[in-house]
């Protein structure tokens, strides 16, 4: 079956053109491969290696990639590890605590929470405060606070009530057709 596809390539004067076409081709693609490799090695090369300024060999060595590789480390470029990311698998706290408010704000350091506490009068919080209870203000979502409290992290979740409305008030005064128009 193989012989009878591969056997006209090689047979007919059509077929060794081709066959010589392909490896022509192949030949010129690995060439250019292998040519854009080093080049690219000896691009990253020059990168990693310091250059001197000046003809004073004492001189320090000037690395322009330094401050931007120090960069990169704050750049988080696959997100950050830590509770804020995993708030929605954290077990609820099971602590006597209310949160009544919840101001999230850009910078994560201004931002508030209003936390009541075994009914007392509710205190507003900041991340790393500490409440009366110990427990330690971790992390401020939009909808919800995350605690450490005893070495482990805890979600108190702003509870929303759900909304109630009366039906419609009765009109005082008859309504009669004539005042519509």
């Amino acid at each position: 079956m193989i012989d009878e596809l591969f056997s006209p390539l090689f047979d007919t004067d059509w077929g060794r053109r081709l066959s010589i076409a392909v490896l022509i081709m192949i030949s010129i693609s690995l060439t250019i491969s292998c040519f854009y490799v080093i080049t690219t090695w000896r691009h990253d090369m020059s990168l990693s290696t310091p250059t001197l300024t000046s003809t004073n060999p004492s001189a320090s060595p000037k690395n322009d990639t330094a401050p931007q590789i120090a960069q990169l480390q704050n750049l988080h470029l696959f997100g950050t590890y830590g509770a804020a990311n995993a708030s929605m698998t954290l077990p609820m706290t099971s602590l006597q605590l209310r949160l009544v408010g919840s101001i999230k704000t850009t910078p994560a350091s201004q931002s508030k929470v209003i936390i009541s506490e075994a009914d007392q009068p509710a205190k507003v919080y900041q991340t790393g405060d500490v409440l009366p209870s110990g427990v330690r203000v971790y992390a401020i979502t939009a909808t919800s606070v995350i605690l450490e409290h005893g070495g482990q992290f805890e979600k108190l979740p702003l509870v929303r009530s759900t909304l109630s409305f009366k039906s419609r008030p009765k009109p005082l005064l008859p309504i009669h057709d004539s005042d519509k128009e």
